[in-house]
């Protein structure tokens, strides 16, 4: 992927390097490219919002309400990353830490129209834990995209 590339600001060549560690370790491309020290977590989401135009949000000093986010769409953070951390509304205001599959989308969308933040893994996590209670963030979530 170019725009991962991009990101990184290293080739395609060290890129397909950096899938291949992936595809071995189990992690998502965000969080080998952290553990592996070629960024932070805040770099990374900086750029990725950067390189989208999605505005990036510090769920760490979000007000975060388990009343405004029906526990049902727990399923998204848990299967896709995607987290609704809540609504406008009847606006969904979901977290990302990296691209997703357009049918995953349409598919969060029938619950609403929503609205796209970038963030870091690990304040996702924090915030599905604060919303949905322990172990949420824990559980591995799908690969559904790099």
């Amino acid at each position: 992927s170019r725009w991962a590339a991009e990101v990184l600001g290293i080739s395609e060549r060290a890129l397909a390097w950096f899938l291949e560690y992936r595809r071995h370790s189990g992690l998502r491309l965000p969080e080998a490219v952290v553990q592996l020290g070629q960024a932070s977590e805040q770099e990374w989401a900086r750029e990725l919002a950067r390189i989208f135009g999605l505005p990036a949000i510090d769920l760490s000093r979000y007000q975060l309400s388990r009343d405004r986010v029906p526990a049902a769409l727990a399923q998204f953070y848990r299967a896709h990353r995607l987290l609704v951390f809540d609504r406008c509304e009847a606006t969904l205001l979901v977290a990302m830490v990296g691209p997703t599959q357009e049918t995953i989308l349409q598919a969060l969308e029938r619950h609403g129209p929503a609205v796209l933040y970038v963030t870091t893994l690990s304040d996702q996590a924090a915030a599905a834990r604060r919303l949905f209670g322990e172990g949420t963030a824990g559980a591995s979530p799908g690969s559904s995209h790099a």
